[in-house]
């Protein structure tokens, strides 16, 4: 799980349980795997190479990105892993699912989505042993090879992860889970700033990337949770109401873990109306929730409230 901290005024810790979630878990225990001579030559050889021939560059540094976690330098890993996407979306490629591949995507969509028990980590593991043979059965599957990629990076294999997620992105750049997880992606990075980057360029390119998984329709509320993290501080208000109006025009399920971030969002950022309407869609999926009925309250005194600071003439 990715403990981020919500830019929102207050300070507090927000807990998104995603597919790559288990990030600095990982992190924190990954056992280094040391590189053989030959293996270190090549790491110094490709450090130095890198950005000579851009023909060459995207594999280089994909091969780099793998030595350097092989070596435990999983920051040097992530940077190098996503310079190397970079310049494959110069060449898109192009991919077409078959029905087959498809059944089983949905299948596992269905899972990554839903996790049973809201346990992302069991849904993982239950993604990895029913999908990853069907991967490595049929390399074509790029779609669902996406899915089978964000298992493994849960899990915190990621080795598995750069080879599966790279394979497919090459030829599916602009899915859903490309932009989701560059975005992943992009927070992580966000967290360990080098000196020379810039915060807003990094804040620009999050929102870029789930402004495009949006676009895919599938019915994810995280990418909204995520919008109203990471928008900048100028943009916060009109984000967050766009989410927010999102989250009801799509009828979006929000855990009852996370309601209390969307209702103190809509308190801080959004119309009393519009809150009023997402805790009346919520209603229908939490029937018995204390909080939605303590927030409908709420609103109903500061309702009044201004009725009775405007009162009519």
């Amino acid at each position: 799980m990715i403990i981020l901290r919500a830019p929102l005024g207050k300070a507090y810790f927000i807990a998104i349980a995603i597919f790559i979630g288990c990030f600095s878990k990982a992190q924190g225990n990954a056992k280094a795997t040391p590189l053989s001579d030959s293996e270190k030559q090549e790491l110094i050889a490709l450090e130095n190479s890198v950005g000579k021939d851009p023909k060459r560059e995207a594999l280089e540094s994909f091969r780099l990105a793998i030595l350097y976690q092989r070596d435990q330098e999983l920051e040097k890993a992530l940077r190098t892993f996503m310079a190397s996407l970079e310049l494959l979306k110069m060449e898109e490629g192009g991919s077409v699912a078959t029905k087959e591949e498809l059944f089983f995507y949905d299948e596992a969509l269905e899972i990554y989505l839903n996790p049973p028990n809201h346990d992302v980590i069991f849904a993982s593991e239950l993604i990895i042993e029913r999908y990853a043979p069907l991967i490595k059965e049929n390399p074509s599957y790029h779609k669902l090879g996406f899915i089978v990629a964000s298992a493994y990076a849960n899990r915190g294999d990621f080795l598995a992860f750069f080879e599966l997620f790279y394979n497919s992105y090459l030829y599916l750049p602009n899915d859903f889970f490309a932009h989701k997880t560059l975005a992943i992606l992009h927070i992580k990075l966000l967290e360990k700033m080098l000196p020379h980057e810039k915060k807003e360029e990094r804040y620009a390119k999050i929102t870029a990337h789930l402004n495009e998984a949006t676009r895919a329709n599938i019915l994810d509320y995280s990418l909204y949770k995520l919008m109203i993290l990471y928008s900048s501080e100028e943009n916060k208000a009109q984000t967050t109401t766009k989410a927010l109006q999102a989250v009801i025009d799509r009828d979006l399920y929000i855990p009852r873990t996370d309601l209390p971030f969307f209702i103190q969002c809509g308190f801080e950022f959004c119309s009393l109306s519009q809150l009023k309407l997402f805790i009346d869609q919520q209603q229908k999926h939490h029937e018995y929730s204390r909080i939605l009925t303590s927030a409908k309250e709420e609103i109903l005194l500061k309702q009044k409230e201004i009725v009775c600071q405007n009162p009519a003439h």
